[in-house]
């Protein structure tokens, strides 16, 4: 499952995700991940979520974010949900299809594995298919 959680700039996304992840934790049922560009976040995510700062790889397209999750999940097939913030610039898209692009392929990944991601994401780029899984 791919949900969303959409707004404009500085509408409290981050926080809001911030505030789900460390909820989600605390019910201790599954592994977690909060990915982020930096990691200017980390302390306000709890302990148990793997964090992981991006901007330690080289990542310079959507594919090769994709590639990374597809790793990240076949060396962990405990993880539950991910959390990515801010997925415009984590993929480096720079148009709506490329963005439908990857939402199409996580998706996939998604079904496959069982493994929920959850999006922030600026409210015009939301892709058609996936307006009713935002927030």
């Amino acid at each position: 499952m791919i949900a969303f959680i959409a707004g404009d700039k500085g509408s409290g996304k981050t926080k809001k995700l911030i505030d789900m992840a460390n909820f989600e934790a605390s019910k201790d049922e599954m592994s977690l991940v909060y990915i982020d560009r930096k990691e200017n976040h980390r302390r306000e995510i709890v302990n148990s979520i793997r964090f992981i700062d991006l901007s330690e790889f080289y990542i310079f397209s959507w594919e090769m974010f994709f590639g990374f999750l597809n790793g990240l999940i076949s060396g962990n097939y405990d993880i539950g949900k991910i959390y990515i913030d801010n997925i415009e610039k984590i993929a480096n898209v720079d148009s709506t299809e490329k963005l439908d692009d990857f939402f199409a392929a996580a998706s996939k990944l998604s079904d496959k594995y069982g493994v929920e991601f959850v999006f922030t994401i600026n409210s015009k780029d939301i892709p058609k298919q996936f307006k009713d899984s935002a927030k």
